[in-house]
């Protein structure tokens, strides 16, 4: 009975280190996957924050961009339209209709000022020039004026935006024209 005994002993001395080592392994498989959920948890959420942070530094290089784009964009169409008005200034300016020409040039001054092109002193300046020719003209009898009369308050507002100090004297004659009684127009 002894032997036997020993047997069940061992048997169960087996048995229980065998079921020792297999909640053993349990447990570490277990904790095994706790820790790979975790970590994995905590690789997302890092990987959220960084996507964050490179998606707003993204979108704020983006808009910077955006931004100077828009910035080049309208300079390009204000150096396009500004030199297109002012061709179409000298043309209208050489058919003798100086009237017309000055409102085509203070448009083109508009556009050139908004502009960042080269040399853009030197266009406002020949705008200037061919607009204080046709000005002269107009005070020496010249009838095309009338037409000046329409647009000179949006002319003035325009002309009040270029930092040059002939402009005082053209935005001094678009005043006269507009306070001139309509029939005294006609007369200058």
């Amino acid at each position: 009975m002894g032997e036997n005994l020993s047997n069940l002993t061992n048997g169960a001395y087996l048995g229980l280190i065998i079921t020792t080592l297999g909640i053993l392994v349990t447990v570490l498989i277990g904790w095994q996957i706790y820790s790979a959920l975790s970590i994995e948890r905590r690789v997302k959420k890092r990987l959220k924050k960084t996507e964050k942070k490179f998606t707003d530094k993204l979108s704020g290089q983006i808009d910077a961009k955006t931004k100077e784009f828009d910035k080049k964009l309208q300079s390009a169409i204000g150096e396009a339209f500004g030199s297109s008005l002012f061709n179409l200034g000298v043309s209208v300016y050489y058919s003798g209709d100086y009237g017309s020409s000055v409102g085509f040039f203070i448009k083109a001054l508009d556009g050139i000022n908004d502009s960042d092109m080269d040399k853009k002193e030197v266009h406002i300046s020949r705008c200037l020039d061919y607009i204080e020719l046709a000005i002269d003209n107009i005070k020496n009898g010249d009838k095309t004026y009338n037409v000046l009369k329409d647009g000179a308050e949006a002319s003035i507002r325009m002309l009040r935006k270029i930092d040059n100090s002939r402009v005082d004297a053209i935005i001094r004659f678009l005043s006269d024209i507009l306070n001139e009684k309509e029939g005294s127009l006609r007369d200058v």
